[in-house]
């Protein structure tokens, strides 16, 4: 039963990284993911991108400026502990 919780997490985030992947390339570059910040936050927040790029420098292990899959999911576990600390 605590399978189809993992399992339905999965194929939502590999979704929301299609989703957020506009330009199909398997990777989310940082103004992708601006775009999907600002879309989580509430349009009226803005984010810059120097921000952005923060925080994929954070988790972007081969420091090529875009995260993978496996850094993206990284990312959403730190952006919901951000949230948490700030809210």
């Amino acid at each position: 039963e605590g399978n189809t919780f993992e399992n339905n997490s999965e194929t939502m985030c590999k979704a929301l990284f299609t989703f957020t992947d506009k330009n199909n390339d398997g990777y989310v570059s940082a103004s992708e993911m601006q775009n999907l910040i600002e879309k989580i936050m509430g349009g009226n927040v803005s984010v810059g991108l120097e921000d952005v790029s923060s925080l994929i420098a954070a988790v972007d292990e081969n420091d090529d400026g875009k995260l993978s899959y496996a850094e993206f999911i990284c990312m959403f576990i730190r952006l919901a502990e951000w949230k948490e600390s700030i809210g």
